[in-house]
């Protein structure tokens, strides 16, 4: 009934096109709910859509546990766990998935043993932690027009 009185008349064509779209949409849908309904569908086991949401899913759990980003060898690790698939398969899936964007940022960062790896945000936490560390260094200069009220 949640998706019907979401999407009306629209229903059937919109979660035939993208059931992961219900993940975003509709309040209490989350990835393996709307996976299931993929399924059933019988929307193939290996779709980019699939990917995407996995990836998504993912991190919304750790963004959950506290993290900004995960760094892609742990996106693989959990992402393969939640759909299925052997890591390799996975990490060649979610490449091709992270080229095209769909809401994910891909950064390289310097890791604690000085190598550069590569971590994924989702977009909407890297815009949130590029925008504060940029007013952290525009307030340790002492450069603000901000009022602070407390």
């Amino acid at each position: 009934m949640k998706i019907y009185k979401a999407y009306g008349a629209q229903t059937i064509d919109t979660v035939s096109a993208d059931p992961y779209q219900l993940e975003g949409d509709i309040p209490d849908i989350g990835f393996l709910t709307a996976d299931r309904i993929a399924r059933a569908l019988g929307v193939p086991f290996d779709a980019p859509a699939r990917i995407a949401a996995s990836m998504s899913y993912v991190l919304e759990l750790a963004a959950n546990e506290g993290h900004a980003y995960l760094p892609f060898t742990v996106l693989v690790e959990r992402a393969a766990g939640l759909l299925g698939m052997p890591q390799n398969d996975a990490d060649d899936m979610l490449r091709l998935r992270l080229h095209e964007g769909r809401g994910l940022v891909r950064e390289r960062v310097k890791t604690e043993s000085g190598k550069l790896g590569l971590v994924v945000y989702l977009g909407y936490l890297y815009r949130a932690e590029v925008n504060l560390a940029a007013g952290l260094r525009s307030l340790a200069g002492g450069q603000t027009d901000r009022l602070w009220q407390f």
